[in-house]
């Protein structure tokens, strides 16, 4: 996919056996209608964690992951009173997570093999959604306006 920016988590350890989910997440920026916004037309998620028990859940989880990788960054930032050190915006009131109208259509899929070296063939999925979201955003954003930001959240100062 042009324009995309692809991450992935870490693969099986050959020294302890241990295996973890992967999870390779894409993401390309929208010509918005509203310029000055960055907006993700459809986020997808691919994940690579063993047999999943019940599908319902796990799509859940995956999507939840993406939207909070979404508001990590681009809208999640906490203030700190320089003089103080107290934080600035302590409240939901003034600290921005994405509501419904910020997430874009999310689809994920998984491959659903067992893990042979697990007795249920499962592996974790905790939050593994979050892990790759801000890469592939500030890479989508990269690709778009040729402007790399290395801190998120991704705001349009950063990019002036």
């Amino acid at each position: 996919m042009k324009g995309a920016g692809v991450t992935s988590g870490v693969g099986a350890s050959p020294t302890s056996g241990v295996r973890h989910s992967i999870a390779p997440t894409p993401a390309a920026p929208n010509s918005s209608s509203r310029p000055r916004t960055a907006r993700a037309p459809l986020a997808l998620g691919s994940f690579d964690c063993g047999r999943i028990l019940n599908a319902k859940t796990a799509a859940s989880q995956f999507r939840g992951g993406i939207i909070m990788g979404l508001g990590l960054a681009l809208t999640e930032e906490t203030f700190f009173d320089e003089r103080s050190g107290r934080i600035m915006n302590p409240s939901l009131a003034e600290y921005h997570v994405p509501v419904h109208m910020d997430v874009p259509r999310i689809e994920v899929i998984w491959n659903d093999i067992p893990d042979p070296h697990s007795p249920l063939g499962t592996h974790g999925i905790g939050e593994i959604g979050i892990t790759g979201v801000g890469a592939a955003v500030a890479n989508a954003i990269y690709n778009a306006t040729g402007k790399r930001i290395r801190e998120l959240p991704i705001t349009l100062d950063k990019l002036m």
